[in-house]
Parts: C-alpha cells; structure tokens; sequence
C-alpha cells in the first residue's frame, strides 16, 4: 500500500510540478523579471500571513483524522471556521496598513492599492484549502488528494493564459488567476469532505480543538523556521538591494524552478506520516530507507538541473541571465534537505516536534546571517548561497538527531544499489498494473 500510494503521488506530482512550472514560465515571460517581482511583492505578506496563521493544525489534522476518525466532522467544521478567523484578521491588519501607512510597508506600495486588496484574501482561501486537505490527507485518501494537485495548478495555467495572456491584465490578472484557482480547489476539497463526512456532523468541538491546536503549535515552530529559511531572502531582496523588483522576480521565478526536487519528497511524505500511525513495522528502518530511496530518485533530478542550468536564458528571455548563478546554487542544498525529508516524518510520528525546531530555527539563524553579509556583496546569488548553506546544515543536524533518537546505526543511511533495485521494480510493477 505504502509503495503503491508512493508511486501514484509521485506521478501526482509530477504533473502538478509540470503545470505549475509551464504557470510560472507563463508569468514571467509575459510579465518580464520586473513586473514579475512586483507580483512577488503583491503576495508577499499575505503568503507570509498564510504560513504563520496555520499554526500547525494542518499537520495536526493529518494525524487525528487518522487516529481519530469519528472527529473528521470536527475537523472539516474548524477548517473553515480557524480559515475565516484568520481571513478575518488579515482583512483588519490590511485596514490598519492602508490608514496609518508604516514605513515598511511603503516598499510594497509599488504593487499598488488595488493589487494588494486583492492578493489580500488569499489567506483565507489557502487556509481553507490546506486545512480540509490534510483532513482528506489523514484519512488517507491519497488519490483524492492526487487529483487536488492536478487540478489546482491545472485551473490556474488556464486563468494565467485567459486574464494575464489574452486580456493582457498583467499584475492584477496574475492575482486573480492565482485567487481563482484556488476558490475551485477549497470548492473541491468541500464537497469530497462532505461526500465522506455528512455535513450534518461539521460541528464545532473545543475539546478537540485545544488538543489540535496544542500539538498543532508545538509543529508550527517548525513551519515558522522553514519559512524564515525559504522566505527571508525574498525579503531582505526587497529592502537591502534598491530598485530590486527585477532581482526579486529573478530570484523567486529560479527558486520555483528549483521545487522539483521536492516532488519525490513531497509524494513520500504525503503517504509515509499516516503510514506510520497504523503500520507494525520497524518505524525507524523504514524512515532511513525512505532517506536511501529519495537519494537515487533525485540523483539523476539533480545532475539534469546543474546540466540545463545555462538554458534558463533560453526558456525565459534576457531578462532572467542574471538567475543562472542563483539557480547553481540554490541546487546541492535543496538536493540534501529533499533527501533527508523522511526523518522529519518519523520525529513528527514520534510526537518529537521540539526536535525539528530546534533544527529548523538553527538554520533560520544561520540563514538570517549570511543574508546579510552576503546580499550586499553578492545580490541575489548571496541570497541563493546563503539558503542552499542553510539546507546543508539542516540535513546534517536531521541525521544527527535521528541517529540519537532512534538509536540507529548511521551507516544504514548510506544508499545501496539494492534499494534502486526495488524502486525500479515497484516502478515496474505499479505501472503494468
């Protein structure tokens, strides 16, 4: 089962990371590496609103609806009720920008009133949309969440190419093709809930809610930290580097190029965490095997991007030459952190979330630092450099904290051809049938 979810989320994946990468050469080719940045400005904060308004009920949802399955009403209901809230809030914070006007919020005026309104409610929306989907996620139905990823980035090619191609709506239709796709996802994700869990049993339970908001916060440390490390960057781009919207759209546009290695992960993860609540095998054994499998799938990933590296100019014009060095290096750290995934999954199974933390904020520090020193003397390749050292630190300490908690032999984390022999053969098998 394990193996079979695996493969059918990868190839899940792979499409989606298809279509989201033909959105994003979309954007930028017709928006050009300027415009293209002040869309990032746009979404900037309400996608930093996003992360830091889960506070982990996503990963607590994943595994309570397992464990737990007669709260799956509860946890539909407080999906959208916890997405309102904080749509809610963000509508206010967005009031008390645009009446008292800080300093710093003046660098993101550029995108312009209305841009910022709008891009404004894609808190809600996501919200909405991880939280119900890590519901479905822990209940384990893998194939619903399958065609979710298809569908969301599939909705959104198809509004980029109407509003942003055709009408030519630039900024503003980038925005509400991104919108759009997803008010059809959380649609989506609503009536799959329900057709599971009738609608009649959405009620609210505080119970239950302090108890996933209790683990939910603990994990949320983490969330926090992983998205300093991805996300500070872009920000320090903005207000150390002047007149930087053309950089910022380099940087983002090659930092989305490089999520392909996170496909496999990503797919692995998706089925390994509720795998690891109901199986009886050896949990920790089979979290390093994960790390020895992802290691020979993104291999060949990995040796593909360093080789097609110089072709970046090509696929998106002139204006992107300077992402090339950035894109080189933002790709052996993203290589390591993808292929240590698995040992976040099993400290989570474990309810050893502090561990993560203590890994991840690690790296935020460390990351924080080496922006600062290193954006001034080397623009956005100092803010690529700074991100790929700050992913090398965080899987050493990942390997490091696994070996002391699962008191588990290091040299089992070295890859073995056995192991690309089974890969191949599951591969094999799951295609045939």
């Amino acid at each position: 089962m394990l193996a079979r979810n695996f493969i059918t989320s990868t190839i899940s994946n792979v499409v989606s990371m298809a279509l989201a990468f033909v959105a994003s050469v979309m954007l930028a080719r017709i928006l050009g590496a300027e415009q293209r940045g002040v869309y990032a400005l746009a979404i900037l904060v309400p996608n930093t609103m996003y992360v830091f308004g889960t506070f982990g009920l996503s990963t607590a949802h994943i595994l309570y609806a397992g464990k737990n399955a007669e709260k799956r009403g509860t946890i539909a209901f407080q999906s959208f009720a916890f997405a309102a809230l904080m749509g809610l809030l963000t509508l206010l914070f967005y009031a008390y920008l645009f009446m008292f006007e800080p300093a710093w919020f003046n660098r993101f005026r550029v995108a312009g009133t209305s841009n910022l309104i709008l891009a404004s409610f894609l808190v809600f929306l996501q919200l909405a949309w991880i939280l119900l989907r890590s519901g479905i996620q822990g209940a384990n139905r893998i194939q619903t969440i399958n065609i979710g990823n298809i569908v969301l980035p599939l909705i959104r090619v198809l509004f980029i190419l109407i509003l942003v191609g055709m009408l030519g709506l630039g900024v503003s239709g980038g925005i509400i093709a991104l919108l759009g796709s997803f008010v059809f996802i959380v649609l989506f994700m609503t009536g799959v809930t329900a057709a599971k869990v009738p609608i009649k049993s959405w009620r609210a339970d505080y119970a239950f809610f302090k108890k996933s908001f209790s683990l939910g916060v603990k994990v949320h440390l983490n969330h926090i930290a992983l998205y300093v490390v991805n996300t500070i960057g872009k920000y320090m781009i903005v207000f150390l580097l002047p007149d930087s919207e053309k950089a910022l759209g380099q940087y983002v546009v090659v930092a989305q190029f490089t999520l392909i290695l996170l496909v496999l992960p990503q797919s692995l993860q998706m089925v390994l965490l509720p795998h690891l609540s109901v199986t009886k095998s050896d949990k920790a054994k089979l979290a390093a095997k994960g790390v020895r499998v992802l290691f020979w799938g993104l291999l060949p990933i990995f040796t593909a991007l360093v080789i097609a590296s110089p072709l970046i100019k090509v696929l998106l014009g002139q204006d992107y030459e300077g992402a090339i060095l950035p894109f080189m290096f933002f790709i052996p750290g993203i290589f390591f952190y993808s292929t240590t995934g698995p040992i976040d999954s099993y400290l989570l199974h474990i309810e050893k979330p502090m561990y993560t933390a203590v890994i991840s904020w690690s790296a935020a520090l460390l990351n924080i630092i080496l922006n600062l020193l290193l954006i001034p003397r080397m623009h956005i390749a100092g803010a690529a450099f700074a991100l790929t050292v700050s992913y090398l630190v965080m899987s050493i300490m990942r390997i490091v904290f696994f070996v002391f908690v699962a008191s588990f032999p290091l040299h089992n984390l070295v890859p073995r051809w056995t192991d690309l022999i089974e890969v191949i053969k599951h591969t094999t098998t799951s295609l045939v049938k």
